[in-house]
């Protein structure tokens, strides 16, 4: 009988999950490489939570009027939500994220003049994927070392 353990996994799969897989060369287990990340991204988690928890008691003063929250505010809370996905990436996957940063560098004039959100997106497109697989490939060791199944 496997007590359950904080974040609902078992005692058996926690177990598992801290101890590195022998298939990948790094002795970081998958639970402590998410946990490093994790403690290196909280504080901007922290900030966006402030930030969208007093945009919700805004909006619910007003009754849901989305007009109470200005341009500023708007962009204030996405960008708190860039810099945490950023921390992320970048804490993840740092070589990928370099790639992709010298790709933004090396495109900034063309990023900066493009027209629609849309040719933005298909700048750097192979970096940006290249980063999500990688990033994804992270939670799936760790769901396969707890032994997590779909």
């Amino acid at each position: 009988n496997d007590s359950m353990t904080k974040g609902g996994f078992s005692q058996s799969q926690r177990a598992i999950m801290e101890h590195p897989d022998p298939r990948v060369a790094s002795t970081i287990t998958p639970l402590r490489e998410m946990t490093l990340v994790n403690e290196r991204c909280k504080p901007f988690l922290d900030i966006f939570d402030r930030s969208r928890s007093k945009l919700r008691s805004k909006l619910a003063q007003n009754g849901g009027n989305p007009k109470v929250i200005s341009q500023e505010e708007q962009k204030e809370i996405a960008s708190q939500k860039m810099d945490y996905r950023y921390c992320l990436a970048e804490s993840s996957c740092p070589t990928r994220m370099e790639t992709l940063r010298a790709c933004w560098y090396n495109n900034r004039h063309e990023m900066m003049n493009a027209r629609d959100r849309a040719h933005i997106m298909t700048v750097c497109r192979e970096e940006r994927a290249a980063v999500e697989r990688c990033a994804g490939n992270k939670v799936q060791q760790l769901l396969r070392s707890s032994g997590a199944t779909e």
